[in-house]
């Protein structure tokens, strides 16, 4: 439902750090609370971070990142300290297990104690409750076990022409149907195999899609999966408070308050994946969703578009034959096409008429996300 989180605390209002455990941030905060006080300089705010140490690595023991910040406002010289964890990290120990709504109130006790052991006292539970969320992450683990593999699913949604969307800064690929990443500065939709991802993880994290995988390194390894079973994760992100609020008024959704409390429901969770795999599968190439053979194809598309110049057939034609076996960026990529001449190709494509087939992978996503139905591990473990 909900994975990483960062929220957002006062100092005094929210907060107190134990005197004892200023110098754990780095660099060490004591001047940040006490003369000589931290100089800014030409700068509007100074930082420091706090990340799980070794120790907590070597046990596998998760933790929260903690990042400190004293910044110039208009009156004011506020502390404020970003707490960034994944819910299901906190309560399991892992993020192969999927939290509910009902889990709230124990992620805010666990939450509480590892920032209590963290040199963290936070005033009480409703200040958790309540706190403002900056960054939020959407997510749903996709369990295959009826012989679907994650590359057949990741294959598929590799064709997709996200780049003819107008928000999209960028997009990343990893070879052999591991993973698919769009993005944007503010915004990101994940796709990726995450036994493969878990796999790369007990190597490095380096080129990873999420951090902090100390915590489930040994997961799988006294407990086999069950065959056949395979995972992929559907993850959108969401960074920054007007981001968060531009994404939810999209699919009708409008809080009290961007808090903890108003965020961490199952219904706006379900609400934001359905409305990202929506926008995903319309970017999909319309013309392969035609399971014609060529000689068929052309004469489909001649019959059924007769004003359509036969040029424009040829192309569609040749857009089908180079999708089939590669990405729409390396398409694009040969045909070293601006951005409007890509448009305007997809948007000429795209509206011929002709006999479409449904997406078994955007079908089969589409189903768990409407049931929505939490993964317990303990389900698809080989006893």
């Amino acid at each position: 439902m909900i994975d990483t989180i960062v929220l957002n605390l006062e100092w005094r209002k929210d907060f107190e750090i134990m005197e004892g455990c200023y110098k754990l941030f780095s660099p060490d905060v004591a001047n940040f609370f006490k003369p000589p006080y931290v100089q800014f300089g030409t700068r509007k705010s100074v930082k420091a971070d706090r990340n799980p140490t070794a120790k907590d690595k070597l046990n596998g023991n998760y933790m929260p990142r903690l990042t400190l910040i004293k910044a110039i406002r208009r009156g004011s010289i506020p502390i404020i300290l970003n707490v960034e964890f994944s819910a299901p990290k906190i309560i399991f120990n892992d993020n192969f297990n999927e939290v509910s709504e009902s889990d709230l109130d124990y992620l805010y006790v666990q939450l509480g104690r590892k920032l209590y052991n963290m040199g963290i006292i936070v005033k009480d539970r409703d200040t958790l409750k309540n706190a403002y969320v900056s960054t939020i992450h959407y997510a749903k683990n996709i369990t295959l076990t009826d012989y679907s593999t994650a590359y057949e699913v990741l294959s598929e949604i590799e064709k997709c022409n996200y780049t003819t969307r107008k928000q999209l800064d960028r997009q990343k690929y990893r070879g052999g149907g591991e993973a698919v990443h769009f993005y944007s500065s503010k915004w990101g939709l994940c796709v990726y195999d995450k036994l493969n991802e878990h796999k790369r993880s007990k190597v490095s994290e380096r080129g990873l899609l999420e951090k902090d995988n100390y915590c489930q390194l040994s997961l799988f390894d006294d407990s086999p999966l069950t065959s056949p079973f395979q995972m992929i994760r559907f993850e959108a992100r969401y960074i920054g408070r007007p981001q968060i609020g531009k994404s939810l008024k999209e699919v009708g959704v409008t809080p009290e308050s961007l808090t903890l409390r108003n965020l961490f429901k199952e219904s706006i969770a379900k609400k934001m994946l359905k409305h990202e795999l929506d926008k995903l599968r319309d970017t999909y190439p319309a013309i392969n969703l035609s399971d014609k053979k060529p000689p068929q194809l052309v004469m489909e598309l001649s019959v059924q578009n007769p004003k359509v110049h036969i040029s424009t057939v040829f192309q569609a034609l040749a857009y089908k034959t180079l999708i089939e076996t590669t990405g729409s960026r390396d398409i694009r990529k040969m045909g070293n096409f601006s951005s409007q001449q890509w448009y305007n190709l997809n948007k000429k494509i795209n509206s011929l008429n002709f006999t479409r087939r449904k997406l078994k992978s955007f079908d089969l996503i589409e189903e768990q996300l409407e049931k929505f139905i939490p993964i317990r591990l303990q389900r698809y473990l080989d006893k």
